[in-house]
C-alpha cells in the first residue's frame, strides 16, 4: 500500500497420495499479512491464516515472525483459523522490546496437540515477551 504499510497474501495447496493404495489427502492454506512501520522505532506485524486439510498427512507448515532467536514453523492440519500480532519497539537506550500474541481455533477438534503439550478444548493462545540489549 505504501512504504509504511505492506500487505502480503499467500495461498498453498497440497495433494498427497500415500503409497500402498491409501486414499488421497488434500488441503489448503490461505494467509494475509499486514506489516505496519508505525515509526522508525516501532513496527507491528499481523497475520490471519485459514486452513483445511483432510488429515495430518496433508499438513501444511507455516513460517511465522517471532521473537529474536526463536523459530516458529507450526504444522497446521484439520480445519481452523490462526492469527497473531507481533509488536517490536527498538533503539530505546540500546534495548529492543518484542511482544507476540497468537491464537489458534479448530472448531471440530476436542483436543489440540499431544502428549505433554495436549490441550483439552479446541482453542489455544500464547503470549511471548522479550527484552534484548545490544552492547
Amino acid at each position: 500500500f505504501s512504504k509504511r504499510i505492506i500487505s502480503e497474501t499467500r495461498i498453498e495447496f497440497v495433494d498427497v497420495t500415500p503409497s500402498g493404495g491409501a486414499s488421497q489427502d488434500r488441503g489448503f492454506l490461505l494467509y494475509q499479512d499486514l506489516h505496519f512501520n508505525i515509526s522508525k522505532k516501532l513496527s507491528l506485524d499481523s497475520r490471519i491464516v485459514f486452513f483445511q486439510t483432510d488429515s495430518y498427512n496433508s499438513r501444511i507448515y507455516e513460517y511465522e515472525n517471532d521473537l529474536a532467536g526463536s523459530l516458529s514453523n507450526p504444522s497446521l492440519y484439520g480445519e481452523g483459523i490462526k492469527w497473531y500480532i507481533f509488536l517490536r519497539y527498538s533503539k530505546l537506550y540500546n534495548f529492543t522490546f518484542s511482544l507476540k500474541y497468537s491464537e489458534l481455533y479448530q472448531p471440530f477438534e476436542k483436543t489440540l496437540g499431544s502428549g505433554y503439550t495436549e490441550i483439552n478444548g479446541n482453542y489455544n493462545n500464547m503470549i511471548s515477551f522479550q527484552i534484548d540489549y545490544n552492547l
